[in-house]
């Protein structure tokens, strides 16, 4: 239940670095800080580290807007909201950067959307050594060069991206996966939950949210069944 806000460094992670430990946050923000080189909120490097129902906002840095994981890194989010975050060099991934020795990101039921890249992909960049596993995801207006191309939402820059039962602007190979737009209440004003028509509503998979995970971002119920929406997603 903390807020990290409007700190900055010259190296890595503007809000926390983390190097060969474990860290784990809850219900916590973190508002435009300045991660230098890398990892506006974090540069995680040989670490394994949890962000449950975590808000990524405005941060910035030179690669990896939001977070880095490097180095062997495990870094697990789930029902966290990236926004706004921003990579201005050629590293790119405004929200995620990932890779370097085996590094594995694990994402379920988040959201990565209006994140802007000067170089190589809005979104997540997954490099050499990198592997990005997301599931009941949402990758939408990311910017890059190019706009919002696929390669602005995910980009598998040397490595591997596996996405399932996600919405991914342009489409992107995987179980379940759809590029119609999520249709957010109002991203402008900053609200990225569903609309009452977006497609993305009961479209995920039951089996892979994390056990023992029962509310969302907002605290609600996680597994709510719309009757009025045809259901295409797993369970």
């Amino acid at each position: 239940n903390c807020v990290f806000s409007g700190n900055r460094c010259t190296f890595g992670g503007g809000a926390g670095y983390i190097f060969t430990a474990q860290a784990t946050f809850t219900d916590c923000t973190f508002d435009s800080n300045e991660g230098g080189s890398y990892g506006g909120a974090f540069d995680t490097n040989n670490v394994t580290s949890t962000f449950t129902r975590c808000v990524f906002r405005n941060n910035g840095a030179v690669r990896a807007g939001a977070v880095e994981t490097y180095g062997a890194g495990n870094t697990t989010y789930v029902n966290c909201l990236f926004t706004g975050n921003r990579s201005t060099g050629s590293g790119g991934g405004a929200a995620l950067w990932i890779g370097v020795s085996s590094s594995v990101v694990t994402a379920r039921n988040c959201t990565f959307s209006a994140h802007v890249a000067t170089s190589v992909a809005g979104g997540v960049n997954t490099t050499s050594g990198g592997t990005l596993n997301a599931a009941n995801c949402i990758f939408w207006a990311n910017t890059g060069p190019g706009g919002t191309t696929v390669a602005n939402q995910v980009n598998a820059g040397g490595d591997t991206n596996s996405v399932s039962w996600s919405v991914v602007q342009g489409g992107f190979a995987g179980t379940g996966n759809t590029s119609t737009n999520p249709l957010f209440t109002n991203a402008a004003g900053g609200d990225y939950t569903l609309g009452a028509a977006s497609p993305a509503i009961d479209a995920g998979s039951n089996s892979l949210v994390p056990a023992g995970t029962t509310v969302d971002l907002a605290g609600l119920p996680r597994f709510v069944n719309v009757p009025g929406v045809t259901d295409t997603g797993s369970g």
